[in-house]
């Protein structure tokens, strides 16, 4: 009986966690936000606008390496000095600590080459 009752009042604290969470997460006009564990995991929570943002960054970074040219993009919180690419989820955090930064890099296949991230193929 103890612990059913332990086992219920654990799920309505995950529950009122859970409806927390979504409601904070609304108050910006798009939601991306990113949670890692300390097991190496990322948890992404975004909606349609949020994979655009992150989308449009990819974007960019891809027709730079079209181009020949490597390039870094941020996505960053406002309590990071951000625009607000990435937004925060107060109630989230069963998930891991914010990440507050992400930086992206494009390599061309020479520079990632050059520098070991991708094998060197003998010429034939």
């Amino acid at each position: 009986m103890a612990n059913n009752l332990l086992e219920a009042t654990l799920k309505q604290r995950r529950l009122r966690s859970d409806v927390r969470c979504e409601r904070i997460m609304n108050k910006s006009d798009h939601v991306l936000a990113v949670f890692a564990d300390n097991d190496g995991q990322v948890f992404v929570h975004a909606d349609a606008k949020g994979l655009d943002v992150f989308i449009k960054s990819l974007q960019r970074l891809r027709k730079k390496i079209d181009e020949d040219k490597c390039d870094h993009d941020h996505l960053m919180t406002e309590a990071w000095a951000g625009d607000g690419e990435l937004t925060e989820a107060p109630g989230c955090e069963k998930e891991g600590h914010a990440v507050h930064h992400i930086k992206l890099y494009g390599w061309t296949d020479e520079w990632a080459k050059k520098h070991g991230f991708i094998e060197e193929t003998p010429n034939q």
